[in-house]
């Protein structure tokens, strides 16, 4: 399998569950900490790395939401993000990416990558706002543990199958101008951005799960 489209099933399989992830809270825009949640239910090398560190999704969602809480309190703001809700990502639509995820997951199929979701995790370890490290460390994991655990286990044929908080396989292809379509990899490849769907035949994310 040619890196172009390992990179491309990797970075639609992870943003169907990082959009889903985002809907449990409301939210249209997907970010770094959701694109880890789906990492944790990926089936690819990083998925194993951090289960295999004890990462589990209810341990990962409840780091991610201490982290917002800790975060607003930092800033002098008594509030707290809304509880999370069931998945509505596939009876709704407008979701789309935080620029800073978007250009995390081009840079993990960029040169010298591997364009897997162990290239997508290592890129979320150095992420420069320190966010994915500092939930890391809530659940008791350090960035080199995480290495160490990738080097542990080198990159397996990429299926486009992945772990999702409601089950089924992701969609068909990622389409080249960036939005996630049903059967858009007989067209082209790019990082997804957008995704609706809610629509039909034809229309973008028609995927039935």
């Amino acid at each position: 399998m040619s890196k172009f489209v390992r990179a491309a099933q990797t970075s639609q399989s992870l943003s169907l569950v990082a959009m889903e992830e985002a809907s449990r809270l409301g939210v249209r825009e997907a970010d770094i900490e959701h694109l880890l949640l789906a990492l944790v239910l990926n089936d690819q090398n990083a998925g194993r790395a951090l289960r295999s560190l004890g990462v589990d999704i209810e341990a990962a969602r409840q780091a991610v939401a201490e982290q917002h809480d800790t975060h607003l309190a930092s800033l002098g703001i008594d509030a707290e993000f809304p509880a999370p809700g069931r998945i509505v990502f596939h009876e709704t639509d407008g979701y789309q990416w935080r620029k800073r995820a978007s250009d995390l997951l081009a840079r993990s199929a960029g040169k010298g990558r591997d364009g897997d979701a162990g290239a997508v995790l290592r890129e979320l370890l150095i992420e420069p706002s320190g966010l994915i490290v500092d939930i890391l460390e809530r659940l008791g994991v350090t960035p080199q543990r995480v290495r160490e655990e990738l080097d542990r286990r080198p990159s397996r044929r990429v299926s486009g199958g992945r772990r999702s908080a409601r089950g089924g396989r992701p969609g068909e292809g990622v389409g080249v101008d960036g939005d996630v379509r049903a059967g858009a990899g007989r067209r082209g490849v790019g990082v997804p951005h957008r995704c609706h769907p809610r629509s039909g035949v034809g229309g973008e994310c028609g995927v039935d799960r």
